[in-house]
């Protein structure tokens, strides 16, 4: 896996209560020791330095023995948001990604490291990931199935810092904002606006469930920014999203608890959609939100979309105009 570098990052477990537990780090000298809560949960803090040297962690108690291996200190970006986020470098059937093959064919680096989320839903808030891939080193395998966007920009971001990058990827196509905010972040807009909740697509559909299973597992994993791409699915309900979106942002970062880290999003590109609902109205909030949402940025793709497809497949160019707002102002 790949820790953020030089920060105070969360390591947490679960086990019975009252258990000690003794950890030990490649890069401190010091041992921390830990007793469970009454909760079954134990959580401690340590900080991470600038090292790229391969680090390891040695939990232990009387019950258990775990060593993690292959840890480096490097950039961590949680990527979400729907389909456009999701899109894999080998592409859609049907809607390629430009210069996905050439990526995939040379990706391998031990510098990069890919975690996927699998779209899952969850009425209550869940505290570890249900159905996930472990942490894979980049290489032409991994690659092909993983975020387009995700993954150029953090090829561009660790050959330009010359530092690791870790990529989590959390989203789901065809989703709304609603869904990946918090019960209490979104259940004043509900009652406002009178909102069914709508269950015809399992979790997908309903408030908070994604929040639930695929954001709040991941808020104790220290991060240095989000990715979003999303819009299309609220593109009926500007004025809506137009409270929305800045609520979902303050409602991750208050989740996080670090701070408001960098949160650069992709205004939705121009589609001939087949309702012929008008997309425009919903880019412009998204350009209102960048004066209410703090240590934000906004990527316009008005020049990069595509009439026949709702995935255009420039997605290299979304990728570098998000690295270099990242390079300009994280």
């Amino acid at each position: 896996m790949i820790l953020q570098r030089n920060s105070s990052v969360k390591i947490w477990g679960w086990a019975k209560v009252g258990e000690k537990i003794t950890i030990e780090t490649s890069w401190a000298s010091k041992k921390i020791k830990i007793v469970t809560n009454t909760n079954d949960r134990w959580e401690v803090t340590v900080l991470t330095t600038l090292s790229k040297k391969s680090q390891n962690i040695h939990l232990s108690s009387s019950e258990s023995n775990i060593k993690l291996n292959n840890i480096l200190f490097g950039e961590v970006w949680v990527c979400s948001g729907q389909s456009n986020m999701r899109q894999p470098l080998k592409g859609y059937t049907g809607q390629p990604v430009f210069e996905g093959n050439k990526a995939i064919v040379n990706a391998t680096n031990d510098n990069i490291r890919l975690f996927s989320i699998v779209e899952k839903g969850s009425p209550i808030p869940l505290d570890s990931i249900q159905d996930g891939k472990y942490w894979d080193i980049a290489s032409p395998a991994s690659v092909k199935d993983f975020s387009a966007i995700a993954y150029f920009y953090g090829e561009q971001l660790q050959k330009i810092l010359d530092v690791p990058v870790g990529l989590i990827m959390t989203s789901w196509g065809g989703t709304r904002i609603q869904p990946w905010m918090s019960k209490e972040s979104v259940a004043p807009f509900l009652e406002a606006n009178n909102t069914k909740i709508d269950t015809t697509e399992g979790y997908k559909k309903m408030p908070s469930a994604i929040f639930n299973a695929m954001i709040n597992p991941i808020t104790s994993y220290t991060i240095k920014g989000v990715l979003w791409y999303q819009g299309e699915t609220n593109r009926k309900e500007p004025e809506l999203y137009k409270k929305l979106f800045p609520q979902m942002v303050k409602d991750w970062r208050n989740q996080w608890n670090i701070g408001d880290f960098p949160f650069y999003y992709v205004q939705i590109a121009p589609n001939n959609y087949v309702d012929k609902s008008n997309s425009q109205y919903l880019r412009e909030v998204q350009l209102e939100s960048l004066t209410v949402i703090p240590n934000s940025g906004m990527v316009v793709t008005s020049d990069i979309g595509s009439e026949v497809t709702i995935h255009p497949p420039k997605k290299i160019e979304v990728a570098e105009r998000l690295i270099f707002m990242a390079l300009n102002k994280s």
